[in-house]
């Protein structure tokens, strides 16, 4: 979901969340993109960097918020991609195709990305079920 963001709430799980940002930060690392974890008031808050050579012109924020039994999860992209592909599509003419190019490539690296990282937090939280509990 390009330009958009995706949320999804998970309750009565008891997940340590600092043990899920950390397996979320590994799933960043595996992809090859550079994150950074800070934490926030209510949470975890990851930012990942744009990765030119991937074809990621942008960045991704991750939302870790609310308690282990009580907490969501959000997926924010900016807007970069759908602005190039925008500009390209009009200024197509005068050689700004390679904006339409960018923004197209981008949309489908964040769209893969953003699939693949659902999958993995489901996998994940269903390995730490409980894991609050221990701490």
């Amino acid at each position: 979901m390009c330009g958009s963001a995706m949320e999804k709430k998970f309750v009565q799980r008891n997940v340590n969340l600092l043990f899920l940002t950390d397996y979320l930060m590994a799933f960043f690392s595996r992809e090859g993109l550079e994150a950074k974890k800070l934490r926030v008031e209510e949470g975890f808050k990851i930012v990942v960097k744009p990765s030119y050579s991937r074809d990621m012109y942008e960045a991704v924020i991750v939302y870790i918020l609310g308690k282990p039994n009580d907490f969501t999860i959000k997926f924010v992209t900016g807007e970069l991609s759908r602005s190039l592909v925008k500009w390209g599509r009009l200024t197509r003419l005068i050689g700004g195709g390679s904006f339409l190019l960018r923004g197209l490539k981008s949309q489908d690296v964040l769209e893969k990305l953003e699939k693949d990282f659902w999958m993995y937090v489901n996998e994940k939280i269903d390995y730490l079920l409980g894991s609050a509990k221990s701490t």
